[in-house]
């Protein structure tokens, strides 16, 4: 019996985070976002002073990135969708416990892919700057709920659409 309530109690938080995530994180960027424009990327360009070539790749990177962040959240969606259904139809524990774990893995695929993102852009700003960044984001990183895509700038977190990573 204390499995199950454990389980329960599991599943309803993921089930929130990722009914959350589909609601805030799947949305499409518009194409005005990856702009050279974007708040996140002058933000970048001017608090670490990058030359043009870097800017340059650096926007690339982020361009080539965002249908990985948007796959990443496809999927999330999805597996979030199926557990909701399963909980819906009352399925076996067995079923929603499996559920769970793939929204689980997905969460640490995008976790993983992102931190590896954030780590390629730190490898073109060289030292100092690259480690500099690092230990700006790194730490929003591993904080990330999956509520919204985290900025590169520092302003508060608003729920207002899918920011450049």
């Amino acid at each position: 019996m204390k499995f199950v309530g454990i389980t329960a109690l599991l599943v309803a938080l993921l089930a929130f985070s990722a009914g959350t995530v589909s609601y805030v994180c799947c949305r499409r960027l518009p194409p005005e976002a990856a702009a050279p424009g974007d708040d996140a990327l002058l933000w970048l360009r001017s608090e670490f002073r990058l030359s043009p070539d870097q800017m340059a790749r650096i926007e690339a990177m982020h361009a080539a990135y965002a249908p990985v962040c948007e796959e990443h959240c496809l999927r999330l969606h999805r597996a979030s969708a199926e557990v909701r259904r399963l909980r819906a139809a009352r399925a076996d524990g067995q079923a929603i416990t499996a559920a769970v774990a793939t929204v689980a893995q997905v969460d640490a695929e995008c976790r993983t892919s992102l931190e590896a993102h954030v780590r390629a852009v730190a490898a073109v700003m060289g030292e100092p700057a690259g480690r500099r960044y690092l230990a700006v984001v790194l730490p929003r990183l591993s904080g990330f709920d999956h509520t919204r895509a985290p900025d590169l700038d520092l302003k508060e977190p608003t729920h207002e659409g899918h920011a450049q990573h």
